[in-house]
């Protein structure tokens, strides 16, 4: 008869994946792990096969939460300008807040090149920001919003490639003034019929 379980895969997942995300995949052991979730090594290895699975599991909890965040944002009555200014400037917050960058980003530099998994995570949650985005766009082109004669699908790709590097850059500790002054620029395009 199997023992019951004693921990909660979701708090542990969670747990994992803030561990992960101020150390990284690499400089994370099983033994960090272990004293920071709680949990010996048998329980660890019986919910979760090993490291790279429960990194892979924690990764997307952070989508899922992220998305939930830019969900909020697209749900909200503000302009799509408004809602694209607030989607860049989480890069900056989230960094402040955090000191760890985006738990995405940082997949992306440190593993997506050499794990399949990653790479494929990362070009799911890059599909479907720039869906998000690209749709955000074409509404407030109808609206005359944004004036730019870019395709929206470009103009998305563009606004998530600014998205990342701010991540990277904020992480470097770059003056906020001067990714501040990148999120207009950004906004700019939108708004000039180009």
């Amino acid at each position: 008869m199997a023992r019951p379980r004693n921990f909660d895969p979701e708090e542990i997942l969670q747990k994992a994946m803030e561990l992960f995300w101020a150390k990284g995949y690499h400089a994370t052991s099983i033994h960090d792990l272990v004293q920071h979730l709680n949990i010996n090594r048998a329980s660890l290895y019986t919910h979760w096969k090993n490291k790279h699975q429960l990194y892979i599991e924690s990764l997307y909890l952070y989508r899922r939460q992220s998305s939930a965040e830019l969900l909020s944002l697209v749900r909200s009555q503000r302009s799509a300008l408004e809602i694209i200014e607030d989607f860049l400037s989480q890069a900056l917050h989230t960094n402040q807040s955090h000191l760890n960058g985006c738990f995405l980003v940082n997949a992306t530099t440190e593993l997506a090149t050499k794990d399949k998994q990653v790479a494929s995570l990362i070009s799911e949650n890059k599909a479907t920001i720039t869906k998000v985005l690209s749709a955000i766009i074409e509404a407030a082109k109808e609206e005359n919003e944004i004036k730019s004669t870019l395709s929206s699908h470009d103009l998305a790709h563009y606004l998530f490639s600014v998205y990342t590097g701010l991540c990277v850059m904020r992480q470097s500790q770059m003056e906020l003034i001067s990714l501040q002054t990148s999120i207009a620029f950004a906004l700019s395009i939108l708004e000039n019929d180009r």
